[in-house]
């Protein structure tokens, strides 16, 4: 039954934005300066799930980067018919060379569950660092410099921010 509730909530606006007002987990995304001709940056997208919460409550434009390949399908699917979202299989990175991608120690089992720990870093605990894949990556630079002026960055890449955060900071004082 809370199966069925979920998927309800996933596929129809209304009910995610009242899902949005009431569930504290989303009480960050409430009140932002962000509007429909808003630019929004989702670096580690995941299946989606933010990038959906910028473009139903504020109809954003959102470009959304996610390296893992099983989560990058499910982002794809989500975004499909809306061109507000624009999804890139790519890592972000400081210089846009090639990674390997470290995958969870249980990825085999459920390679969606585990997604989200996907990372770049293979000293990480909950990482196997003989399951990873050679990935294609975009440098941080080129994703700041398609655009005359960025709303929102949001970063979730497991540890890995604190590798471009520096380039970002340095981007935007030029």
């Amino acid at each position: 039954m809370i199966n069925i509730i979920k998927n309800f909530f996933k596929k129809f606006r209304f009910f995610r934005l009242i899902n949005y007002k009431i569930n504290n987990n989303y009480k960050n995304f409430r009140n932002l300066k962000l509007n429909k001709e808003s630019v929004v940056i989702d670096i580690g997208a995941n299946i989606g799930l933010v990038s959906q919460v910028f473009v139903d409550i504020y109809n954003c434009n959102v470009e959304a980067y996610e390296p893992n390949e099983f989560a990058f399908k499910k982002l794809k699917k989500r975004f499909l018919h809306n061109k507000k979202v624009k999804c890139f299989n790519l890592a972000v990175t400081e210089h846009g060379l090639k990674k390997r991608i470290f995958f969870h120690k249980k990825s085999k089992i459920n390679p969606i569950k585990y997604s989200t720990a996907t990372s770049l870093l293979p000293k990480k605990e909950n990482i196997n660092n003989k399951n990873f894949h050679l990935i294609k990556t975009s440098s941080i630079r080129s994703i700041m410099s398609k655009f005359k002026y960025i709303d929102l960055i949001k970063i979730d890449i497991e540890g890995y921010e604190y590798k471009i955060l520096p380039y970002i900071i340095k981007i935007r004082k030029i």
